[in-house]
């Protein structure tokens, strides 16, 4: 139970933080302090007090810093400012659309009026291929780690009247908007190797589902086992809206639990329970088809709970749901304090919580 009560101080610092800002640290501290006094010291080891308040000031000043962050990106300065040309990489997996593709841009300079210079920003981007790569590839033509050069306009993010948009793309960092540049490919491999050969084997098995079978079950098997809702058909959403079973094709914990049953099964049954296969196999597969998938907040937070149950499991521990649903928010708060206000983490979290 130790675990949850420092997991609960660092989220309530960094939602506090995040809210009141560096300014009111010092109030809240004192006030804290005084509260958890009351309330811990006579039942626990001054040791745990200790680690609380050292835990609730870390997320306090987690938050803070989130919260100092400039609501501006480093592009802004080009928003409507006419055709601008940008360099970087794809930065994220490239999501297949009907006309176009989808991705998340890091930007290394830009040029505008003649001028270029280093600059640093993120940018989602909605792009065809040019003819250039065509030629040069097989599809998919957009993959990650591609150096490109991009020309075109940049825009600030639009607030939609159901839904602000601006705000949930900040979360992410990205503060600017790229739609149907012209495309020059610079050169291939320049993102991190061991996530390129993930989405590689992604967009393999991608193909592979669609090649052995027919629309839409090729859409639905890739929403269902590789997180790509991008290819599902507009009436097939409609129909998973209308009968409420959208919920079938995002990937979760149930997703999780089924295949490591497997896994963990499967290696139990070769090594036994004498050596450390049978925890460190299921645990690199965990974490492998997390990634593989695109790592969405409930994937996130099904792989860092069932990472704490294998440890539980290892150590001969109790294992506690709560508690490991405890500490996948503290981690994945700590890593983004913006998730915080994401709907899916909020769900995912409350779902699971009424599951235990």
């Amino acid at each position: 139970m130790k675990l949850i009560y420092l997991s609960a101080a660092f989220l309530l610092g960094v939602l506090v933080g995040s809210r009141l800002g560096p300014d009111s640290l010092p109030l809240f501290i004192a006030a804290a302090l005084l509260a958890l006094s009351l309330i811990l010291l006579r039942r626990y080891p001054v040791a745990l007090y200790i680690a609380i308040v050292m835990v609730l000031a870390l997320g306090l000043g987690r938050g803070a810093q989130d919260a100092s962050r400039a609501e501006e990106g480093p592009l802004s300065q080009y928003h409507g400012a006419g055709e601008v040309e940008v360099e970087g990489v794809i930065a994220s997996y490239p999501e297949p659309r009907e006309a176009f593709s989808q991705f998340r841009f890091d930007v290394t300079a830009v040029r505008f009026d003649g001028t270029r210079e280093q600059a640093m920003g993120k940018v989602l981007v909605r792009a065809r291929p040019s003819p250039d790569m065509v030629s040069l590839r097989e599809p998919p033509y957009f993959r990650y780690g591609d150096s490109l050069r991009l020309t075109g306009r940049l825009e600030e993010p639009p607030v939609l009247e159901q839904f602000d948009w601006r705000e949930h793309l900040a979360r992410e960092g990205v503060h600017s908007l790229m739609f149907r540049p012209q495309t020059t490919f610079l050169e291939s491999g320049q993102g991190f190797p061991p996530l390129a050969f993930l989405y590689g084997l992604r967009e393999d098995m991608a193909s592979g589902l669609a090649r052995a079978l027919p629309q839409p079950q090729a859409s639905l098997s890739h929403a269902m086992l590789l997180g790509l809702r991008s290819t599902l058909p507009s009436e097939l959403r409609e129909d998973l809206a209308e009968t409420g079973t959208t919920h079938l094709i995002a990937i979760s914990g149930l997703h999780m639990a089924i295949m490591v049953g497997f896994v963990a099964a499967f290696t139990t049954r070769i090594f036994g329970r004498s050596r450390r296969w049978y925890i460190l196999v299921p645990l690199v597969f965990i974490w492998g088809y997390a990634l593989l998938t695109g790592m969405a907040p409930p994937v996130f937070r099904a792989a860092i709970m069932g990472t704490l149950f294998l440890w539980a499991l290892y150590l001969g521990r109790q294992r506690s749901g709560i508690v490991a649903m405890s500490a996948a928010a503290a981690v994945m708060v700590a890593i983004d304090p913006d998730i915080l206000e994401e709907v899916s983490f909020q769900l995912s979290f409350l779902a699971m919580a009424g599951l235990i």
